[in-house]
């Protein structure tokens, strides 16, 4: 989610819909204001319901690509979608067969983690760096590579300026668009440059605003979180904020993220 990997949110976990934020990101990214759509698309669920074949009209999804998950083995009611992504047209990127390359059309073989490094998040918050140890096998390629060749196909290569002969400088590259996105955010790595990941072996856990920073170990306390008097939280959780409160996090039914906070 951090990455804005979801249906409906942008990096720093901003929902799309954010008029002030995408306009933001389009900055950054140097597309025309406008450009990202602010409707949601499918979730997770709704996406694989939506998925069949060419003649099939009431399945709007005609292909799809995954990579990193295996949703032939780990969607829930598993049944209900297979037959989906048996009719549609069906790419996997991955480093193994599974189950959802046996269903697939292409398979695009992957480079494993340590045969093309890149820097990783965990839940802990924790960003931590891990530097290429051997040369991938046959025809595989870093998954960055694989998609900037797709998105080049699509028609978006001017979207894509990232040396793709350099494994390593793109992965650079793209973090660094990463943290410059979500800058004034709190998940916000600006301190976490990619030549300090390089030394800090450990990583570093967001937020992480400023150059020299140490990192967050714990969100919300007064004098470890360096996002706690940021105007982002006060607009969110409100100005006045007990001391001993405990804060909950909940979906409504439209999947939009809501809070409370309980003395």
């Amino acid at each position: 989610s951090e990455t804005g990997s979801l249906c409906h949110l942008l990096p720093g976990t901003k929902p799309v819909k954010d008029n002030k934020w995408r306009a933001h990101v389009e900055k950054v990214w140097g597309l025309k204001p406008g450009t990202i759509d602010p409707k949601p698309g499918f979730h997770t669920i709704k996406m694989f319901d939506s998925l069949g074949g060419e003649n099939d009209s009431t399945k709007p999804i005609k292909a799809m690509l995954t990579s990193t998950t295996n949703p032939a083995q780990s969607l829930p009611n598993l049944n209900k979608y297979i037959k989906g992504m048996k009719d549609a047209f069906l790419v996997v990127i991955d480093i193994f067969p599974t189950k959802t390359t046996q269903l697939a059309d292409v398979v695009l073989p992957a480079a494993f983690l340590y045969e093309k490094g890149g820097v990783y998040g965990c839940s802990e918050r924790r960003s931590q760096l891990t530097e290429k140890a051997v040369n991938p096998p046959g025809e595989a390629k870093p998954d960055i590579w694989i998609a900037a060749q797709i998105a080049k196909r699509m028609g978006f290569e001017k979207l894509i300026p990232w040396n793709m002969d350099d494994s390593m400088k793109a992965n650079e590259m793209a973090w660094t668009d990463y943290i410059t996105v979500t800058k004034d955010t709190d998940h916000s790595l600006w301190g976490a440059t990619y030549d300090r990941l390089k030394k800090d072996k450990a990583g570093i856990q967001w937020p992480c605003p400023y150059p020299g920073h140490p990192g967050t170990y714990k969100r919300y306390v007064r004098g470890m979180d360096p996002m706690f008097e940021h105007e982002e939280f006060k607009k969110f959780f409100g100005k006045k904020i007990p001391k001993d409160a405990k804060i909950y996090f909940y979906m409504d039914k439209k999947g939009e993220r809501e809070s409370k906070h309980l003395a």
